[in-house]
């Protein structure tokens, strides 16, 4: 006969002999020693442990004065969650106003530029609303020179977009017609510290009259009295293919006795 039997610590059945009964034995499952009941014994299992009643929580101490006894701290309330539309409004508000104050900013940077370029794109020009805000005395009318009181006074720009003169030296030229008039002493002034002033007077039928420039001199002039009337072209250019701001100053006299 066998004996039947659980572990007392796993509950895994074995059976065993008879004749082992008293003995010694271990759970081949969870390696547990006891001792191998009888056949006639009932089967031992594991005691169930008995857990100890819960402890009630204490009560308030009552007899210390409310005084000495800490406040308890109530934990903070959550803070209510706004809405989530001013953040998808406002934040593609901001990137606009921010593009149209860069773009501001960009457009007064690029039209606060200093009077030279100014006055060179005013020089490029020959209508006579643009050249004779930079005519001090007399007028400009296109090319032509019209005297106020005998003088005409010009402060203009020679430009790389000026007309080539004639010499192949690559430097530029502008061209002014001058009504002159015989028994009258004129005398033409062209002064420049950017380039070496070149002046040259021409008759209707391109014969040069007079001219004057030097390499080395900021400035050059002559005396011119025509013998009969006539329309005459002065140019004004440079030695070299320098440009840069220059005064024309035609002042017109009486000439002396001879």
């Amino acid at each position: 006969m066998s004996i039947a039997f659980v572990c007392p610590e796993c509950e895994a059945r074995m059976e065993v002999p008879d004749e082992h009964a008293g003995l010694s034995g271990q759970c081949p499952r969870c390696q547990h020693v006891f001792t191998i009941p009888s056949s006639n014994a009932p089967p031992v299992r594991r005691a169930t442990p008995v857990l100890p009643p819960p402890i009630p929580d204490a009560e308030p101490d009552t007899s210390r004065p409310l005084k000495n006894r800490r406040p308890r701290r109530e934990p903070p309330a959550p803070q209510p969650r706004g809405p989530a539309w001013p953040w998808l409004v406002g934040l593609p508000t901001a990137l606009v106003v921010a593009g149209l104050l860069f773009s501001s900013l960009m457009v007064l940077n690029f039209h606060r530029r200093p009077a030279t370029p100014r006055l060179a794109i005013a020089a490029i020009s020959t209508s006579p609303s643009s050249r004779d805000d930079l005519v001090s005395i007399g007028k400009l009318h296109g090319q032509r020179v019209h005297f106020d009181g005998g003088a005409f006074t010009l402060k203009t720009l020679l430009t790389p977009t000026d007309p080539t003169d004639n010499p192949p030296n690559g430097s530029r030229a502008k061209r002014f017609l001058l009504e002159l008039q015989p028994g009258k002493l004129y005398q033409i002034e062209m002064e420049s510290t950017r380039f070496n002033p070149f002046i040259e007077l021409k008759d209707s039928a391109g014969f040069v009259m007079r001219n004057a420039g030097n390499f080395g001199n900021n400035k050059a002039q002559f005396d011119f009295e025509p013998r009969d009337p006539g329309v005459f072209t002065l140019r004004a250019s440079s030695m070299d293919p320098r440009v840069g701001l220059f005064s024309l100053k035609i002042t017109e006299r009486v000439p002396g006795p001879r």
